[in-house]
């Protein structure tokens, strides 16, 4: 693993230096150009703060390594370059990215409606619940508990809703 970092950002620092050499005046304009050196930075950085004096050859005694390990993940941007010189790549890439904004809203919505239906059930249910269970026909130790509250309602249903398991044990 450190020698592929080592590797990847020789390549990088040699592809800013030649692209520097390249287009000289113009290097700056670039806002690419600038993701670069910032991910080339942040590898010498990472370099510095690992290896010097009083680490034990990880970076474990200094907490900011952390962040610095975690911009690292900052050289998956560069591949985002490569999106755009293809087409058909950029399309899916953006589909995808519109398709995942789309999921996050419809997951937002079913938590509503879990929540909603969680507040009728456990006004409705859980005295239903509460006088079978008196009678001990339930058999089930979740279902004494599982509309006892909100929070355990929408665990409940969204238990029921993804594995679809035991939703006549309760009710």
């Amino acid at each position: 693993m450190v020698n592929t970092n080592f590797a990847l950002l020789a390549i990088y620092t040699f592809e800013a230096t030649f692209r520097l050499f390249a287009e000289q005046e113009y290097y700056h304009h670039s806002r690419w150009n600038l993701v670069d050196v910032g991910i080339v930075l942040t590898g010498y950085l990472d370099i510095c703060l690992t290896y010097m004096p009083g680490s034990d050859g990880w970076g474990s005694s200094i907490n900011i390594e952390s962040f610095i390990r975690l911009l690292r993940v900052g050289r998956i941007i560069r591949a985002l370059r490569l999106f755009r010189r293809f087409p058909e790549l950029y399309k899916l890439v953006v589909g995808f990215m519109s398709t995942m904004k789309a999921i996050w809203w419809g997951f937002v919505m079913i938590l509503m409606l879990l929540s909603i239906f969680s507040l009728l059930a456990v006004e409705l249910v859980s005295p239903f619940t509460n006088k079978v269970d008196d009678h001990n026909l339930l058999g089930d130790p979740w279902c004494d508990v599982a509309f006892s509250s909100v929070a355990r309602s929408v665990l409940f249903f969204f238990q029921t809703l993804v594995a679809g398991d035991s939703w006549g044990a309760c009710t």
